[in-house]
């Protein structure tokens, strides 16, 4: 493949409403982020505007992979001005008026994406996917800050284009299979090997050729907050306690909901609030409940369970309608909202009362 090729592929942002890759439920290395909650001022700022100016903070030059080769380019085609939620926010809400009187709209967690519309005295106007409103400044990072925080945390993935690619010992051709990939289907890179790239599937590492797949940074985007309108009774009880932990951090077997935890963790803590006792693990999970015939049939607060690798039910999340899921997600690193067919369709769907 010419190299001029090479570099367009990886130099293509792909943006992820959850970015999306499964976890298995065998732990890898984890570092826990401690988040600390930054508040939103008591009172409102004054509404003064001014035209969208960032001095200062403009996107700095990324060096390209010849000149660093674990440093890829990064390409601001979809933003004019990008912000960041810093990663010393767990939480933070997308307002209809630049005032915590405002009413909440969305939700952001840690590294989520927008577009900065407009500056006013200690807010900015944003859209964050089809969502627009506004949030405190305090909770924004821009410019560069806004790209070494990309940096800081990987957020580096590569989605699947081929319908299964092989996942390798080394990176050439002929080397023993670790295992076998899907398309559409997204992993974390952790290193560059010439016409391959080093990613992590589950707790294994292997190369695949670049030939087969497209590179970039991943951005969440904000969540609609009023999507629980017409939710009522246990159901709503489950998602509203889930909901409150939007952004805390994902670990690999954790078990805290503030210092880091999994997917089975993070259902089982939800359910145990209605008095719903379900198994740890998510493979015993799925085989407690009512089964339920497909997605169109789901009702929130069903679970719905994944078979990502082929080798068994490896996730689990809650439904939350709308074909969305609320999950401890180890793709981004946190608990977050996904479309529900994320990573394919569920392999079970179960309901516990």
């Amino acid at each position: 493949m010419k190299k001029a090729v090479k570099t367009a592929i990886l130099c293509l942002i792909f943006l992820l409403i959850t970015a999306a890759s499964c976890g298995k439920e065998e732990p890898e290395s984890a570092e826990i982020i401690v988040f600390s909650q930054v508040s939103e001022p008591e009172e409102p700022p004054e509404e003064t505007s001014r035209p969208v100016t960032l001095p200062d903070e403009q996107a700095p030059t990324i060096p390209t992979l010849d000149e660093e080769p674990f440093s890829p380019e990064l390409d601001l085609k979809f933003y004019s001005n990008f912000g960041l939620i810093s990663d010393e926010t767990r939480i933070g809400n997308l307002r209809d008026r630049p005032t915590t009187n405002g009413n909440i709209v969305g939700r952001f967690y840690s590294n989520t994406g927008m577009e900065i519309l407009e500056v006013l005295n200690d807010w900015y106007h944003v859209r964050s996917g089809e969502l627009e409103g506004y949030v405190w400044q305090p909770l924004v990072k821009t410019g560069e800050g806004a790209i070494a925080q990309c940096m800081k945390y990987e957020n580096y993935w590569v989605t699947v284009d081929a319908a299964a690619l092989n996942v390798r010992m080394e990176p050439n051709l002929e080397s023993g299979i670790v295992t076998r990939i899907r398309q559409g289907q997204n992993y974390r890179i952790v290193g560059d090997a010439g016409d391959f790239f080093l990613i992590t599937v589950g707790s294994e590492e292997g190369y695949i050729s670049k030939q087969y797949c497209r590179a970039g940074f991943t951005v969440a985007e904000a969540e609609n907050w009023n999507q629980l309108e017409n939710i009522t009774g246990t159901a709503k009880a489950v998602i509203t306690w889930g909901m409150q932990y939007l952004g805390a951090p994902y670990v690999y077997a954790g078990t805290s909901m503030t210092a880091g935890l999994d997917c089975s963790y993070f259902t089982m803590a939800c359910m145990r609030q209605v008095g719903v006792n379900i198994p740890r693990l998510s493979k015993e999970q799925a085989q407690r409940g009512n089964p339920v015939g497909s997605i169109y049939d789901a009702l929130p607060g069903d679970l719905l369970f994944y078979n990502s690798h082929g080798s068994g039910i490896d996730h689990v999340a809650i439904y939350i309608g709308d074909y969305k899921i609320l999950h401890a997600a180890q793709s981004i690193g946190c608990v977050s909202i996904s479309v529900y067919n994320y990573c394919g369709e569920p392999a079970a769907i179960r309901r516990y009362y």
